[in-house]
Formats: structure tokens, C-alpha cells, sequence
């Protein structure tokens, strides 16, 4: 299944290869911190929830039935705004800046903060498209208990 959505994938082994650089970065510093403001630990966890999240929506994908047009537009809007989010969290902590309301960085560090506040929205928007398929009748006719799992976990994350 992961070949099919192999952007997406590749999405979710960017943020495992920059966890992998947060805990290269607090090792080298022997602290969890990066002053001024920079918490890597919090990056870590981060960047691997962030993985996760990438693998199982690329393993969620398929059984959607979404149109090719559709699918292809929805992979690249999400593919898009990872490749925005998910790299500043990482940057932004061995910086040893917060990557979200920092008081330290500049007015550009600021605005960058604005921005990942936004691709937040974007991504729970797009989460939102892809699980609404599975509350359609046509999407997985033949394993009901299947889709029936699929809407609870998105209840759940809802």
C-alpha cells in the first residue's frame, strides 16, 4: 500500500530522518535545550508523531476512492504543506528558537511561526477530506467492519 502514495511516505521518512537530527543535535550539545528558546526533545516527538501520522495516512489513502484527479490533488496539496511544516520544527529547535511563538528570533522567524500556524489548519483540512470519503457508502462496500473501524478512529481523533 505504501508504494502506492510514495510521497506521502517519503513525507513520514523526512520527519523520522529530522527526529534523527534533533537527537544528533541534543547529543551533541548534551541538553535537550537550544538556547535561547529551543526545546529538541519536544522536536523530536514532534517530528516522530508527525511520521506516523504520514504512514498511516498513506496507508489510509488508497481505500478512500477517491477519484485519480482527486487523489492526485489531494497528495499534492499535502505533500506541499509538509514539506513546509515539517522541516520548520526541526530547523526552527536547533536553531534554539520556538518554532511557534518564538521571542527570541526576528520579525521573518515571527511571520515563519504565523505560517506553521496556518499549514496546522491546511492539515487538519486535509485530514478532514480524506476521512470524509470513508463516511460514503461506495468506500469499502465489501469490508463494512473495515470502514466502520476507519470512522470510529476519526471520531476518536475528531
Amino acid at each position: 500500500m505504501w508504494k502506492r502514495e510514495r510521497l506521502v511516505v517519503a513525507c513520514g521518512v523526512l520527519a523520522f530522518l529530522l527526529a534523527g537530527v534533533c537527537l544528533g543535535a541534543a547529543a551533541a550539545s548534551g541538553s535537550w535545550h537550544a538556547p535561547p528558546e529551543g526545546r529538541l526533545l519536544e522536536a523530536v516527538k514532534f517530528e516522530v508523531g508527525v511520521g506516523i501520522y504520514f504512514l498511516s495516512l498513506a496507508l489510509l489513502g488508497p481505500f478512500a476512492g477517491m477519484t485519480e484527479r482527486g487523489r492526485r490533488r489531494w497528495v499534492a496539496w499535502t505533500v506541499g504543506n509538509a514539506l513546509y511544516f515539517v522541516p520548520i520544527e526541526a530547523v526552527q529547535a536547533i536553531r534554539g528558537l520556538d518554532p511557534r511563538f518564538t521571542r527570541a528570533g526576528s520579525v521573518i522567524d515571527q511571520a515563519a511561526g504565523g505560517i506553521f500556524g496556518l499549514t496546522a489548519i491546511v492539515t487538519i483540512v486535509l485530514f478532514v477530506i480524506l476521512v470524509r470519503r470513508f463516511f460514503s457508502r461506495d468506500v469499502l462496500p465489501d469490508q463494512p467492519a473495515l470502514r466502520l473501524a476507519i470512522r470510529y478512529g476519526a471520531a476518536a481523533i475528531v
